[in-house]
Parts: C-alpha cells; sequence; structure tokens
C-alpha cells in the first residue's frame, strides 16, 4: 500500500509535467510564429533566426523537463527509488533556477528591509539602554544610601 503523500506528490509531478509539456509546445509553436513575422518586419535581418533558434532551445528544454517530471511521477506512482531520487533531483534544480529569479525580485527590497530593521534594532537599542541606565541610576542612588547608612552603622559598632 503506497502511502497518501507519496501519491499526492506523484500526481503532482504528473501534472507538473503534462502543464510543462503543453506550455513548451506552445513555445515552440509561437516563438515559430514570432520569429516569421520578425524575419518579415526585419527584411533579412538576423533577428528573427535568433528569436526562432532561441524560441526552440527554450521549448525543447522545457519539454524535456516536462518528460522528466512525468516519468518521475510515474516512479513515485509504482514506489521506485529512482523515482523518489530525480523528484529530489528535479526539486533541488526547481530551487537553484528559481534562486536568481528570487534574488533580482526581492534582492533590492531585502537589502532595504535589512537596513531598516538594523536601524530598527539600533533605536530600540538605545532606548533600552537609557531606560535601563536611569533605573540603574536610581537603584544606585537607593544603594548608596542604604549602603552608607551600613558603613555608618558599621564604623559606630567598631568604635
Amino acid at each position: 500500500m503506497r502511502p497518501l503523500g507519496v501519491t499526492l506528490v506523484g500526481a503532482y509531478q504528473i501534472l507538473r509535467g503534462a502543464l510543462g509539456l503543453l506550455f513548451g509546445l506552445s513555445l515552440l509553436l509561437f516563438t515559430g510564429l514570432a520569429g516569421k513575422l520578425a524575419s518579415l518586419a526585419s527584411e533579412g535581418n538576423a533577428v528573427g533566426e535568433i528569436l526562432h533558434n532561441f524560441g526552440r532551445m527554450a521549448g525543447l528544454g522545457v519539454i524535456a523537463f516536462a518528460i522528466l517530471h512525468i516519468l518521475a511521477g510515474f516512479g513515485l506512482l509504482k514506489m521506485q527509488n529512482w523515482g523518489r531520487l530525480l523528484t529530489l533531483l528535479l526539486s533541488a534544480l526547481g530551487l537553484v533556477m528559481l534562486l536568481p529569479l528570487l534574488v533580482a525580485t526581492l534582492g533590492l527590497p531585502l537589502i532595504f528591509a535589512w537596513s531598516a530593521l538594523t536601524e530598527m534594532r539600533k533605536s530600540a537599542c538605545s532606548s533600552i539602554t537609557s531606560s535601563t541606565s536611569k533605573m540603574l541610576r536610581s537603584a544606585l542612588r537607593k544603594s548608596d544610601i542604604t549602603m552608607s547608612g551600613f558603613s555608618l552603622l558599621a564604623n559606630s559598632s567598631a568604635t
């Protein structure tokens, strides 16, 4: 009996692969059309050929990853060890490929958020330090009074 989590992840991998396959095929179709339109507009310029080749390579890359996702999903559903390893590998590759996008979109706001958090921490520390020093000063003044009274009592008993 297969665990429910493995079944869900396997079905997700197959669905992800099917959607990736559709996206790759549409990428091949539409970049081919865009390349033809660009070559008509540029009249012999290399832009159309470059666009067509880039679209073909991107579409084939997406289709290759989609087929790997479908294979990983079927491997998980058959409870094969290679399916589990392929799923882990594809997930790791997906995270690595997503990392530059996250840095590009969230990098600058994260830097500003970090500087704002640093400033907030500094102001909080300075306010805590000032309130703590006020409390310590008042406590020390009270202890000076009692300590001086204690020392007076100690000196009078010694004589």
